[in-house]
């Protein structure tokens, strides 16, 4: 009866070992494809908010210039005054 539980304990762990790695192997291959299409997601994300700053920026400045110019015709520089 001992030979028989030697022979059911190498053989079971033959087979347990394997599936047990396949087990985890599969979890770990599922978990970072799961991250890598949330990272995708998290870049398109990122790019969307980054043009549109870029954008508002871009209007920011545009407003920054035409302020500037409608100062410079109202007061012209320091400088360039006359007495």
């Amino acid at each position: 009866m001992d030979a028989v539980a030697i022979v059911a304990i190498v053989f079971g762990s033959l087979v347990a070992v394997p599936v047990g790695i396949a087990i985890v192997v599969a979890v770990t291959v599922l978990v970072l494809t799961r991250r890598g299409r949330d990272a995708r997601r998290n870049d398109a994300q990122e790019s969307a908010m980054i043009q549109e700053l870029h954008q508002g920026l871009k209007a920011f400045e545009q407003r920054i210039g035409a302020l500037e110019s409608l100062l410079l015709e109202r007061d012209p520089p320091r400088g360039e005054r006359k007495p």
